[in-house]
């Protein structure tokens, strides 16, 4: 339900237009029974840009209280964050990681640090997840898809946005959800950045190449990733739609299918998805054929019955 928001403060991007980043993250995540996500670093590496629209489809729709969920996610899309809480904001950092350090530090074997772990831990990733749908969220509000005050009430992480007493209490809860906002998406794009790395190559056996990555600049997350795509969203001019599919909902920009260009009226999209738009029409049909065979069960009167089906005379006078 969109909510008329008119903001008094534009979010810009910059550069304005951004490639999608290439990813390699370590696949396979594994579950133990505590908690912990382990990574086979010396296995399957995944090259490539996350699925478009990857915040509002599968990471929306992630149970953050389903630790096989969390696994399947990372074992699909790759590592979700990275060791040292970089990519937080700073009250966050300070906050919330203190609690999951605890956890983490008890896996690590003597003499090594959080840094250099080659694991993580489903609240590790939960503290993440919740500052991203919170962005999302607040992205929403600026973007007039939902209130600002909606947006607080269905908060999720510890750390709210500051707000100001004021005689103007909407301009300035505005303002403090704005800034909460660009604080989680500063934080988390600072991992992209203009920089030259040098890749040694030590053998090549067919298309196969064993190289060596010079630079020790972490590569960025999914979180990271996800955060991009969520801004360069918000900074573009394509507003948000909502499925208009009832069983649906979701709100999003781009249509996911082959058929791209159908399924519009008047040019704007109706539905999130081919699957979407498909199932509203198998719906309008079944309907269809339901009247009919209502209709057939009760024609109405007839001529032969002796009444008029058509419209009531009136006697003349």
């Amino acid at each position: 339900m969109e909510s008329g928001n008119k903001s008094r403060y534009v979010l810009t991007l910059w550069p304005e237009e951004i490639a999608p980043p290439v990813l390699f993250a370590p696949k396979g995540a594994s579950l133990t029974s505590e908690g912990y996500l382990e990574y086979d670093w010396d296995g399957d590496w995944r090259k490539g840009s996350l699925p478009s629209e990857l915040y509002l489809r599968g990471f929306w729709d992630l149970d953050l209280d389903d630790d096989e969920a969390i696994a399947g996610f990372e074992a699909a899309h790759g590592r979700f964050t990275r060791n040292n809480w970089a990519e937080l904001p700073l009250d966050l950092l300070m906050d919330t990681p203190s609690d999951v350090d605890a956890v983490l530090t008890r896996h690590l074997p003597p003499g090594y640090d959080l840094r250099g772990r080659l694991f993580s831990h489903v609240d590790e990733f939960r503290v993440h997840a919740r500052a991203l749908r919170d962005a999302i969220r607040l992205g929403w509000a600026y973007k007039s898809q939902l209130s600002y005050r909606d947006a607080i009430d269905q908060w999720e992480s510890r750390v709210y946005p500051v707000t100001w007493a004021s005689g103007d209490p909407e301009r300035h809860l505005e303002l403090g959800c704005l800034s909460r906002l660009d604080d989680v998406l500063g934080a988390a794009l600072s991992a992209f950045h203009v920089r030259m790395d040098v890749h040694v190559v030590k053998a090549v056996k067919g298309d196969e190449v064993d190289s060596w990555k010079s630079s020790f600049d972490p590569f960025p997350s999914v979180y990271a990733a996800l955060c991009l795509q969520l801004a360069t969203d918000l900074a573009g001019s394509t507003p948000y739609r909502r499925c208009e599919f009832v069983d649906c909902g979701r709100l999003f920009i781009r249509k996911q299918g082959r058929a791209k260009f159908r399924h519009r009226t008047r040019g704007v999209l109706r539905f999130c998805s081919d699957s979407c738009a498909n199932r509203d029409a198998q719906r309008k049909h079944r309907k269809k054929i339901r009247d009919k065979a209502a209709q057939a069960d009760n024609p109405g009167p007839s001529r032969e019955s002796g009444q008029d089906s058509t419209t009531d005379r009136k006697e003349k006078p």
